[in-house]
This record gives structure tokens, C-alpha cells and sequence, in this order.
């Protein structure tokens, strides 16, 4: 029997290339599609679609799922997790589970009012303004401040700055579409079938709120903590990060194959 097979979809400032260790983990098990999204990698800016949004973003990968002879698994991260969870609401009957590490799913705070969650949707707005206004070193500065902390920015080399000062507008991008969910009309639907939640103990609070607001909204999910990990989890710590999902995909999968037991006394089934 063939194994159902992986979409896994990468974060704001990254590209397929995020993925390679754990394709190469499950080389041996199960085919893994790496796309770039629409603004990255092979992929650039002018892959972008003219509509902002998270169903327009996700065009492209809807695309390629329709050329697969069977439903995948989805993982995400960051952005690529939020659009993993919209995946599962448009395209449920292609998508068998979701698996997503602290993904910025911004529309989780439409008609959120305490405090708290109001001061950290004004910080991912003010972050989505410097990316979108400043100019891109500026931009993608405090985007990698934001998420692995003050100061990270200067620690990482001069190539890997130029790296990600490139993308800066494809960031911005990403921003907006996320943030465009929280000024529909109606709260927007959630994926029904079965997710992991996974979020580092090390991360930023903004990224575990998020989970806690997720785990009221989505009736099939399951939270696990990554010790040690924070907001980038997925490639510091890609064995543990491996290790659960594959834990996560055995589950599904026994739950798929395993025929529904009769529910009866012991007499009738003696």
C-alpha cells in the first residue's frame, strides 16, 4: 500500500530548502513535497498573486495537490502553518491531518478583546508595518529580533542577512495576507479533522497564546510542548520536531485503518 504523502509548508522568510532534513528523514517512508511558496525560493515576487489573501496564496499549492492520486498529510511552520489550517477549511477532502509548529494564524484573534491578546495583535500590526514601510534591512531586522530575540540580528553573517534582506517584501507580504483574515466579516471557519499543535518552551508569548487561542477553536487538536525550542523549533531541534510528527502521523493513520468496533454487551458478543 502507498503511504499517504507529506505537503509540508515553510515560514515567512524561508523556502523549501527548510524541509530537507525532514524529507531526508522520511526518505525511506514516504514521499515529501517541499514547494516554495509564492515569493520565495524558486518562486519569486512575481509568483505573488494580485489579490491579497490566504486562499489566493494558497492557489499554487492547491494546484499541486490536484495533480496527487490521493489525500496528503500537511505540516506547517510559522506562516506556513496558518496556511496549512486554511488549507484544511478550502480543501478539506485533499488534507487527511495537519501538523503545525506555532503557526501565525492571525485570524485567531478576530473578536479577541482582552488586553493581553490586543497587545500582541498590536505587535504582529506594527511589525507588519515595519516590514511593509521600512526599508528592507530595517524590515527584516526586526523581524528576526522579533521572533528569536533582541540582538539575533547582528549574530547572524553577512551572507545570511542579504538573505533574508532580499525577501524583505515577500515578509511584508505575508503580513498582510495574515492580517486580512482579522477584517472579514464573520469568524472564519477551522479544519475539523485531525491536528498537532506543537510550540517551543523557549518561544516568544505571543506564539504560545496563540496555540492556547487555537486549541479552543479547533475540535480535533492536541498540544505538545518542544523542550527547549523556541520559535524556530522545526530546524534546531528537527529531531525532536521529527520524532513527534512521526509519533502524530502513526496515531492518524492506526485511526484511519482500524474498522469501528460495535459498541454491545458481553452476552450479544460472547
Amino acid at each position: 500500500m502507498t503511504r499517504t504523502p507529506i505537503l509540508a509548508l515553510h515560514g515567512t522568510a524561508s523556502n523549501a530548502k527548510q524541509w530537507r532534513s525532514l524529507r531526508q528523514s522520511m526518505a525511506e517512508e514516504r514521499r515529501v513535497l517541499t514547494p516554495d511558496l509564492p515569493g520565495y525560493g524558486a518562486s519569486g515576487m512575481a509568483d505573488l498573486p494580485a489579490t491579497p489573501g490566504m486562499v489566493s496564496r494558497l492557489q499554487a499549492v492547491c494546484e499541486l495537490l490536484d495533480t496527487l492520486d490521493q489525500p496528503c498529510h500537511v505540516v506547517g511552520h510559522s506562516f506556513g502553518g496558518a496556511l496549512a489550517l486554511r488549507l484544511g477549511v478550502i480543501r478539506p477532502e485533499r488534507v487527511v491531518s495537519i501538523s503545525v509548529y506555532e503557526p501565525t494564524a492571525l485570524a485567531v484573534f478576530h473578536s479577541c478583546t482582552q488586553p493581553l491578546d490586543q497587545r500582541f495583535l498590536g505587535e504582529f500590526r506594527r511589525l507588519g508595518q515595519i516590514t511593509a514601510s521600512a526599508s528592507p534591512q530595517v524590515a527584516m531586522e526586526s523581524f528576526v529580533n522579533y521572533w528569536m530575540g533582541p540582538g539575533q540580528w547582528t549574530q547572524l553573517s553577512s551572507a545570511n542577512q542579504q538573505t533574508l534582506t532580499a525577501v524583505a517584501r515577500s515578509a511584508a507580504r505575508d503580513f498582510q495576507d495574515a492580517l486580512l483574515d482579522l477584517e472579514q466579516p464573520t469568524t472564519p471557519s477551522w479544519y475539523s479533522g485531525p491536528v498537532q499543535m506543537l510550540c517551543g518552551d523557549s518561544t516568544i508569548p505571543a506564539s504560545r497564546r496563540i496555540a492556547q487561542l487555537l486549541m479552543k477553536r479547533l475540535p480535533n487538536a492536541s498540544l505538545q510542548t518542544m523542550t527547549g525550542a523556541g520559535h524556530m523549533g522545526p530546524m534546531t531541534h528537527s529531531r525532536d520536531f521529527h520524532t513527534a510528527y512521526r509519533a502524530f502521523l502513526r496515531r492518524v493513520e492506526n485511526d484511519v485503518q482500524s474498522p469501528p468496533v460495535a459498541e454491545c454487551s458481553t452476552a450479544k458478543c460472547a
